[in-house]
């Protein structure tokens, strides 16, 4: 095997199992069924048995952009963070397993993303279903956690579905207006990191082999946002941020 054969062997080996695991949650994207997602949930579950999560954390959930942030622990320090993305989901679906998300977590913090999979060219809910879901879902963790701050990152405005961003910018509008009419939850507008001078999204913010989830770039994009606001719930842990 040539050299230049012997680099391009973990290479392809990357590009066929992310396509696998890409069509996987294509096929879960696709349905309108929240109950496809039962199984990422119970492993979920068992993950918090096996592993209790730290107390008072912050929660990540989401679809995969979140499930796919592998240096989301080590971003937030010294955040306690819980990391609960599964790839394809919707907002039906958070919102139809929101108990389960929180409950078991308990945290003092909720980032949510999620939305991206609603809104697609070629099929896209309406942006009042999408707050509704929104609404529901804050509703249900605000329930047994009076006191969480629910914080939602706007979806953002990628080159895969660019087509379908004027939707985007009203489902993310709405979540706006609602997120400021209401005392815990919280609106995070990212999205002009994300585009380019000519006010298109810029390549260098996503993975070069789908155009849709972030790049290394990207998701340093949302901790430079995010971290600073998030340790602002955790007073106690201010020297300790200074010196991360």
């Amino acid at each position: 095997m040539s050299t230049a054969m012997f680099l391009l062997v973990p290479v392809i080996a990357l590009v066929l199992a992310f396509a696998v695991f890409t069509i996987r949650e294509l096929v879960k994207a696709r349905s309108e069924n929240p109950e496809v997602w039962e199984s990422d949930i119970r492993a979920f579950e068992k993950a918090a048995r096996k592993h209790p999560p730290p107390p008072q954390a912050v929660l990540f959930v989401g679809s995969s952009s979140i499930r796919f942030w592998r240096s989301l622990k080590g971003d937030m320090q010294p955040l306690p963070v819980i990391q609960r993305g599964f790839g394809g989901s919707k907002l039906a679906a958070l919102d139809h397993y929101a108990e389960r998300l929180v409950d078991v977590n308990r945290p003092r913090v909720i980032v949510v993303y999620s939305g991206s999979n609603d809104i697609t060219p070629k099929h896209a809910k309406d942006p009042q279903q999408l707050l509704e879901s929104f609404q529901s879902f804050a509703g249900k963790a605000m329930t047994g956690l009076p006191d969480v701050h629910i914080y939602y990152i706007a979806i953002t405005p990628s080159p895969a579905r660019w087509q379908a961003w004027p939707l985007v910018r009203q489902t993310n509008r709405l979540i706006q207006n609602y997120c400021e009419s209401q005392a815990n939850l919280h609106y995070i507008d990212t999205t002009d990191l994300w585009l380019g001078p000519d006010g298109l999204p810029e390549r260098a913010n996503y993975l070069w082999i789908d155009r849709l989830h972030p790049s290394k770039r990207g998701y340093a994009n949302w901790t430079r946002v995010l971290r600073p606001i998030l340790l602002k719930h955790y007073p106690e842990l201010a020297e300790q941020a200074e010196v991360v």
